[in-house]
């Protein structure tokens, strides 16, 4: 499987920091959230992380400016999905809304996609069960800092 673009739902911490290692690692990292403030202060936040990145010489000033480029925000959850080849939710941790989104990702999606959840308390079980294809939902638990 070829995978270009990841999708993060959910721009806190845990989101941005996604986003931000998916960016470095050169894939396009479509960062959803609900709150488009939310996205922009998760923007500024990735902003700030490159250039410190830079500072410390981990990052030239072109990588950091790459990856910046490719962290793409989207209010918009069909469309922040549309062309992901695999998605990562990290929302709080709310089965209730963790379901809601799998239902959605579900139906906004190709079936080809690989669901993941950041979730490290609730079953990943229950979350799969809200799709139709629940071989193809995981957890990928990520600590902090991504």
């Amino acid at each position: 499987m070829d995978i270009q673009t990841i999708a993060v739902v959910g721009s806190g911490l845990m989101g941005r920091g996604i986003a931000y290692a998916a960016a470095l690692g050169a894939f396009r990292a479509v960062l959803h959230d609900v709150s488009a403030e939310a996205l922009e202060r998760a923007l500024g936040q990735v902003r700030q992380d490159l250039e410190e990145a830079v500072n410390r010489a981990k990052l030239t000033p072109d990588q950091a400016r790459d990856a910046l480029a490719r962290v793409v925000p989207d209010a918009d959850l069909r469309h922040a999905v549309a062309e992901a080849d695999f998605v990562i939710e990290a929302v709080p941790e709310d089965m209730g809304l963790k379901v809601r989104i799998f239902e959605a990702l579900d139906r906004f999606t190709d079936d080809d996609v690989i669901l993941a959840s950041n979730s490290s308390a609730l079953s990943i079980t229950e979350i799969a069960a809200a799709t139709r294809r629940p071989e193809r939902v995981l957890g990928m638990h990520f600590f902090n800092p991504v």
